[in-house]
């Protein structure tokens, strides 16, 4: 799992490919991340707090699909058992889910379901 850790800090594509990973891990083998998921938070708030700038266009696009794909990865690892008594790891996705910044990537992923 430490690997999982470095990757979620590494650059976007890499980021992108380890959300892919744990969300994939959360259905078939998901007793790992449990013990592992405090230390995905400092890399997925990271990646969630993505600041866009003067971005435009596809870069936009592209800064925009990486943060629903922190989102996506967050809340498949809530939902798995055991997670949310994970205090720091709680308190992110409830910080998270409150923030008004991020409402509108949460109706973007609902809308996908």
């Amino acid at each position: 799992m430490p690997i999982l850790g470095k990757a979620l800090g590494d650059v976007e594509d890499i980021q992108l490919q380890a959300h892919q990973i744990i969300i994939s891990m959360c259905y078939r083998h998901p007793i790992p991340l449990v013990g592992a998921v405090e230390a995905f938070v400092d890399p997925l708030q990271k990646t969630i707090d993505k600041k866009t700038g003067q971005k435009t266009g596809t870069e936009l696009e592209r800064a925009h699909e990486w943060i629903k794909s922190g989102l996506r990865t967050m809340i498949a690892l809530s939902n798995l058992d055991g997670v949310m008594n994970c205090r720091k790891f709680a308190e992110f996705v409830e910080r998270t889910k409150r923030n008004e910044k991020y409402h509108r990537f949460f109706v973007a992923l609902e809308e996908e379901r």
